[in-house]
């Protein structure tokens, strides 16, 4: 075999393995395996050109959406640019060429605070929420969804102070703004029977029903006379009380006391609730 039939035997079989990937591409030939990711609020989405503007530490960037971009939100099986806007929080997977950033794939990233509602103006559309030392103040968005344990129904009216819950918001302009409230814990209404001080337990029953005995959890907020400073002290047996609890291994263990207002007390309150003027504790 010759030089020339060398060459040529050679530059084909390099030919094929680059065909079937065996031999690296060039730089620059392959950009899809070189996205950079980056994470940041959106603060501007142009659903005609496709372009998305993040925000961050480093300023503004903008991206273009690649032919296949992929977009993802969780609990959406199907998700369009349309379902983005400024306030969520992404992560972009990107590729820059000549100075314009390609977007392969953008991954909303659900912000969550969760703790107890220490603060609540359903008139003002506010909530305070706190965890440990930390307090954070949300709007409540006007579609705000409210959710239960075992997919009951409920609504913003439903929200009272000292429950559990986990809010997923979005910060536009840096106000954290409530787009859905999950309470974590399960409401029981019942009448007060029994205080156990030692024991740390109480124990309630609906009529007809029988009753049901809860421990207190070492952070139990009770209720009394609109505060969250209350004691078991405070607990009267007979008196209707709504108890937010979790079971654990078939014990009920409560984290929030609090009374139920009489039909009075609750026209009342709805009364100021209507006019603007219910308190925000």
């Amino acid at each position: 075999m010759n030089t020339n039939q060398i060459l040529k035997t050679g530059l084909l079989a390099v030919g094929l393995m680059a065909g079937i990937g065996l031999v690296p591409a060039r730089a620059g030939d392959q950009t899809a395996n070189k996205l950079k990711m980056v994470s940041g609020s959106i603060s501007a989405v142009d659903v005609k050109s496709k372009v998305v503007t993040l925000s961050g530490f480093w300023g503004e960037k903008s991206f273009v959406l690649g032919e296949d971009c992929v977009l993802s939100q969780p609990e959406k099986k199907q998700t369009g640019l349309a379902d983005f806007h400024p306030g969520q929080k992404v992560e972009i997977g990107y590729s820059e060429v000549q100075g314009i950033r390609v977007a392969g794939s953008i991954s909303l990233e659900e912000l969550v605070f969760a703790g107890k509602i220490t603060g609540l103006d359903l008139a003002k559309h506010n909530a305070v929420v706190k965890s440990g030392m930390s307090s954070r103040s949300f709007t409540l968005s006007d579609d705000v969804i409210v959710s239960m344990p075992a997919n009951a129904k409920a609504g913003p009216g439903d929200l009272a102070l000292g429950n559990r819950v986990r809010v997923i918001y979005e910060s536009p302009k840096s106000q954290s703004t409530a787009r859905r409230i999950e309470m974590t814990s399960q409401q029981y209404i019942g009448t007060l029977d029994g205080i156990s001080p030692a024991q740390r337990t109480v124990t309630a029953s609906k009529r007809l029903i029988g009753g049901k005995t809860f421990h207190l959890a070492a952070d139990c907020t009770i209720l009394n006379n609109g505060k969250l400073d209350g004691h078991l002290t405070d607990l009267h047996v007979g008196q209707e009380y709504q108890l937010s609890y979790e079971t654990v291994e078939g014990v009920n263990i409560v984290n929030c006391i609090a009374p139920v207002p009489s039909a009075q007390a609750k026209m009342e309150q709805h009364e100021g609730t209507a006019r603007g003027t219910a308190p925000a504790n």
